[in-house]
């Protein structure tokens, strides 16, 4: 059956000087006052307004509840009463998360917006014929209350004509009334629910507002509010305003003795001793129907006299200026009580003063009498927010716990509390022992919202069994119902039998939850619920006890288990997805990860995006961790179908999203999006996916993206492969990382952190540690450079050959340096590499050639030098200071001999030693070098440090003159410092 409209909203539009924001919040339901303040608090332009007014209500100071986070704020709003002081919000916010009302309105418009944001000036281009348009559109994809309520939103705002508005809803509500009148002459049954009037029956097929549940939706969130119904001085004037019922004596007690009657037979035999809530005809046909529904919700039996005293009373417990005293309200309440001894609720008045006023509790009266009474107090403490009272009344008098029997009206005021407290103190099994199953004679009663949030929270927190005795509970009311008259196919009721399936699931009780899903569905739900049913049943038939539990395995070894169970309900999840409805995202999403496991990311992504949109625009119900995996798959599918660039922005943007909010990403999916990034990506898109990847590594990220060319120049790739060398030490995996680094850094041209990846390379190496790797690397100069100079890489390899004790073929790499620098005219550097060669102690064969020559150059130096008119042989006097940069720990121990050697050689050198060593920590070593070199006449630079270390030096120098230094022992040594000493 289509939805309806509520009389509330029917009597604002039939009056249409009614109509302001506050009597239109109380038409809202919860969901629908919850998403309004939700926005209100979550945007920058209404939360500090929001802040304000809760901080004035609670007496608290403003920063103390800025501190408090969005959904604490929401729930001490919703326990105030309205008018807030936010005129926009309610329009903007009432639609958050409902598939943009207000955007399928001003479409239709053709008005430009954002997400239905609109700007001013609305009513200059909005005709009649195209208000009415539009409307209708929105009532086309929303349904007609939710379409009358958006209307009424904007008659409240005022930013368009109001005539056509107003018209438009008029027709709704006429077109509605014979809808109404239609199916009543086809039923002849019409059942009434206080004072809204409506087809009980019913279920919505489009709109999102009316009870539809998914999974871990949040319809039945927490619609008890502390202090609402008698909380505040406004609640109570909204309460006295609102009731048009007058006094409902003792006189209505025979209306409704019988159907009392039945409810009792009803509670006795369904629901002790029953388990899982299932009665015995669960799959059987609807019960006849009768000609007139025996089925009547009992009115309230407070008068608005009792709350104009409720009133008073509250003035005078804040002494309001104008009130009366205490002991004037005392003597109201006494003589309410004594005018009338055949009414009893008179003595709720005299309950809800002493509880108020914080005196005992106290009364000596008939059975109703006390009763009354003790409703009245349980209403008091929840005017003062003290759940934990009313447990001790609890605990301590029988005849509160005799108040949820649903026998009279006395429980009805009072049963919706307790419950309410035993939740509060995680007392959730006594619940079920409490409420009789006549105390829930309304489905739309907020007892019954009560225990359907009770259960759905327990059911999240993962206490099932604790979950399944309120379902229980919650499926013999429908079972009583149903014995009065009630039609099966109540959205509220298929829920709740949804709800106890997935217990039944996490119990392992597969067998049971599907029967209750295929029972559901032989009742012919609305499209919603019949999609996220045949998403159930999908489920089950893999042994997932929920959509949670489909999450693509981190590693690839446990995802083939993973794709069969899930295959197993390929043929419900397209069911699901066949009814093409809002919740069809449970069965697309089903689909999209199986159709991502298989490889087939163009229908994954397909998919993935219907299910991100249901599961972000209800993250609240369904949480952020389902909300964020979505986000995740959706992202890697959009990626690796590899459509275009701004789809692989997208993808990387909604996969880092997805990342910050701590989604693992399975390792076998990293390379088909790398891939896709790798195509068409630009650098900055794949630097970011690659660090996102990084950031959720489980262990593999790393070696999928190295392997990748584009990935491997990353920055973050780069960064993280020289990070995991350092923590592997000195090992062969470490050069092997060093090695990919290296080759990444050169191919994004950051030579500089080649250098220090080639730096580490040489360390291992002459260590003994990955010196295939490194020798190769060597052996190919044009692929070293610019990081390093030829010259460079000749001396890595023979200090690495050196190291390994391969001296002649040292010497074979020395040798060519040592020609150079003779052809260069470097005589020091040349016979400092003689000298160094002599040290390998190898055969003098071996040496003839390179001695002879040295020798021929330096006798020609010396005859030309002789040869010089005025020449004589110079000898040093002047003091000279020389900076020797190099060597390690052998070569420190040696500083003391080296000391001795110049004194007697050299006394008018002066030499300081930097022994800088292997370190990878060399930067200080350059530093100090730096301050070093200004108070020092010539420079030695032993070629036993680190490479890149004896660049930066080098390039310190900036003119000042330096000699290397080859050998490594005490002679060689202190000749390096006297020639470099007679060189300036």
């Amino acid at each position: 059956m289509p939805d309806r409209i509520p009389q509330p909203i029917r009597d604002l539009i039939e009056d249409p000087r009614k109509l302001n924001s506050n009597r239109l919040w109380q038409t809202l339901t919860d969901d629908e006052k919850r998403s309004a303040l939700s926005y209100a608090v979550g945007s920058e332009r209404t939360r500090d307004a929001m802040v304000g007014i809760v901080a004035d209500a609670n007496r608290f100071r403003k920063k103390t509840v800025d501190g408090w986070d969005n959904e604490k704020i929401v729930e001490a709003l919703r326990r105030l009463s309205m008018p807030l002081p936010i005129p926009n919000w309610l329009f903007y916010g009432l639609w958050i998360g409902q598939e943009g009302a207000s955007q399928v309105f001003l479409d239709a418009l053709g008005v430009p917006n954002e997400d239905g944001l609109a700007g001013d000036g609305l009513e200059q281009v909005a005709s009649e014929k195209s208000i009415h348009t539009a409307a209708d559109r929105v009532r086309r994809v929303f349904g007609i209350r939710s379409a009358v309520l958006f209307i009424l939103t904007l008659i409240c705002q005022g930013n368009l004509p109001q005539a056509p508005l107003w018209q438009w809803t008029r027709n709704a509500v006429k077109a509605d009334a014979d809808d109404r009148n239609d199916g009543e002459e086809s039923t002849g049954v019409k059942y009434t629910t206080g004072d809204v009037s409506g087809d009980l029956a019913s279920s919505s097929t489009t709109n999102p507002t009316r009870g539809i549940v998914a999974e871990g939706d949040g319809v039945a969130e927490r619609h008890l509010d502390a202090g609402k119904d008698a909380g505040t001085e406004k609640d109570a004037v909204s309460e006295m305003e609102g009731d048009t019922e007058g006094d409902a004596g003792t006189d209505q007690a025979e209306s409704i003795e019988n159907d009392t009657d039945r409810a009792k037979k009803v509670e006795n035999g369904a629901h002790e001793g029953r388990e899982d809530g299932d009665s015995d005809d669960t799959s059987g046909g609807v019960p006849p129907t009768p000609h007139r529904a025996e089925f009547e919700i009992r009115p309230v039996r407070l008068s608005g006299l009792d709350r104009l005293v409720h009133k008073a009373i509250i003035d005078a417990r804040n002494g309001v200026t104008g009130s009366l005293q205490v002991e004037q309200t005392d003597e109201i309440v006494n003589e309410l009580a004594a005018l009338n001894s055949d009414r009893p609720q008179s003595y709720f008045s005299r309950g809800f003063a002493d509880s108020v006023f914080g005196g005992s509790p106290n009364c000596s009266a008939g059975p109703e009498a006390i009763r009354w009474y003790w409703a009245g107090v349980i209403r008091g403490r929840i005017y003062l927010s003290d759940f934990a009272g009313i447990v001790r009344h609890y605990d301590d008098e029988p005849i509160v716990r005799s108040l949820g029997d649903g026998t009279d009206a006395a429980s009805d005021e009072a049963v919706e509390h307790v419950v309410q407290a035993l939740r509060d103190a995680d007392r959730h099994t006594e619940t079920a022992d409490f409420v009789k199953t006549a105390a829930l004679r309304d489905p739309e009663s907020k007892l019954f919202e009560v225990l359907l949030d009770t259960g759905t929270d327990l059911l999240r927190r993962e206490r099932p069994g604790e979950a399944r005795v309120v379902f229980a509970l919650l499926m013999d009311a429908e079972y009583m119902l149903r014995n009065l008259g009630f039609p099966q196919g109540n959205d509220r009721f298929l829920t709740v039998r949804r709800r106890q399936a997935h217990t039944l699931r996490k119990l392992n009780e597969h067998e049971q939850a599907e029967k209750l899903l295929r029972d559901i569905l032989e009742l012919n739900p609305n499209p919603e619920i019949r999609a996220m049913i045949c998403a159930d049943l999908g489920l089950l038939e893999g042994g997932f006890a929920e959509l949670e539990e489909v999450c693509l395995p981190l590693e690839q070894d446990a995802a083939g288990d993973f794709i069969e169970r899930l295959r197993a309900g390929e043929e419900m999840f397209q069911e699901s997805i066949g009814n093409d409805v809002h919740y069809s995202g449970h069965g697309h999403y089903c689909l999209g990860v199986l159709a991502l496991a298989d490889g087939d990311y163009s229908s994954a992504a397909f998919h993935l995006e219907r299910a991100r949109g249901l599961f972000n625009s209800r993250k609240p119900s369904y949480g952020s961790p389902l909300a964020s995996r979505a986000d995740l798959y959706a992202g890697i599918s959009k990626a690796a179908q590899v459509e275009s660039v701004g789809d692989l922005s997208y993808a990387a943007r909604i996969i880092s999203n997805a990342v910050a909010a701590g989604t693992p990403i399975p390792a076998y999916l990293i390379k088909p999006a790398a891939e896709g990034f790798e195509l068409l990506g630009t650098a900055d898109v794949q630097s970011d996916f690659c660090a996102t990847v990084l950031e959720s590594d489980q262990g593999a990220a790393l070696d999928v993206l190295a392997d990748i060319d584009s990935a491997q120049s990353t920055e973050p790739v780069t960064k993280a492969l020289r990070r995991r060398a350092q923590k592997l030490g000195k090992t062969e995996a470490a050069a092997a990382d060093l090695q990919r680094c290296f080759e990444g850094c050169m191919k994004a041209r950051r030579h500089e952190d080649a250098r220090n990846a080639l730096d580490e390379l040489e360390m291992l190496a002459i260590g003994g540690v990955g010196e295939e790797t490194f020798h190769d690397l060597l052996m190919d100069i044009e692929k070293l450079q610019p990081a390093w100079e030829k010259n460079e890489a000749v001396v890595a390899q023979v200090r690495c050959l050196e190291a390994r004790g391969d001296l002649e073929n040292a010497m074979a790499k020395a040798v060519p340096l040592f020609h150079e620098a003779l052809t260069m005219g470097n005589v020091d550097e040349a016979k400092s590499i003689y000298e160094n060669m002599c040290a390998y102690g190898l055969p003098d064969s071996l040496y003839q050639d390179v001695k002879s020559r040295l020798d021929g150059v330096i006798s020609q130096y010396d005859s030309v030098e002789s040869g010089k008119v005025g020449s004589t042989p110079r000898r040093k006097t002047r003091q000279v200071r020389v900076l020797f940069v190099g060597g390690n720990e052998n070569q420190e121990k040696m500083e003391p001999a080296i000391r001795e050697q110049l004194k007697e050689r050299a006394p008018h050198v002066e030499v300081k030693f930097v022994f800088s060593g292997w370190s990878g920590n060399w930067p200080p070593h350059l530093e100090r070098v730096r301050r070093e070199l200004e108070r020092h006449d010539v420079l030695v630079l032993m070629r036993f440090m680190r490479t890149h270390l004896g660049r930066e030096i080098r390039k310190a120098c900036d003119g000042k003159p330096w000699r290397s230094c080859w050998p490594s022992g005490v002679g060689g040594i202190t000749e390096s410092i006297i020639s470099a000493a007679d060189s300036v």
